[in-house]
C-alpha cells in the first residue's frame, strides 16, 4: 500500500486540482502551510514552471493565483532559504 507523502492541500497543488485545492482551503487548510520544507506557495509556481517546462505550454498561474488568493505569504521561505518574492 502506498502512502501519499504530501498532505491534502499540497497533493490538490501537485495534482492541479484546482477545484480540490478550494474546497480544502475554504474547510481552512492553512495557505502557508509547508510540507517537506516547502511552502504551499512555493510548491504551487515550482509545478506551473515544471509543467511549463515540461509542456512547451503557455504559463497560466491558476494554482499560484489560487493560493495568493487565499491569504499565502509571498515571503515566507521555503527550502533553500528562497522566497516567492
Amino acid at each position: 500500500m502506498d502512502v501519499e507523502p504530501w498532505t491534502l492541500v499540497h497533493q490538490a497543488v501537485e495534482n492541479c486540482d484546482y477545484e480540490e485545492l478550494s474546497v480544502l482551503l475554504d474547510a481552512g487548510a492553512d495557505p502557508n502551510e509547508k510540507c517537506f520544507e516547502i511552502t504551499l506557495l512555493g510548491h504551487a509556481i515550482e509545478v506551473e514552471g515544471d509543467s511549463v517546462l515540461q509542456s512547451g505550454c503557455r504559463l497560466h498561474g491558476a494554482l499560484t493565483a489560487i493560493v495568493l488568493a487565499y491569504g499565502a505569504d509571498p515571503n515566507l521561505e521555503s527550502y533553500g532559504g528562497q522566497t516567492p518574492i
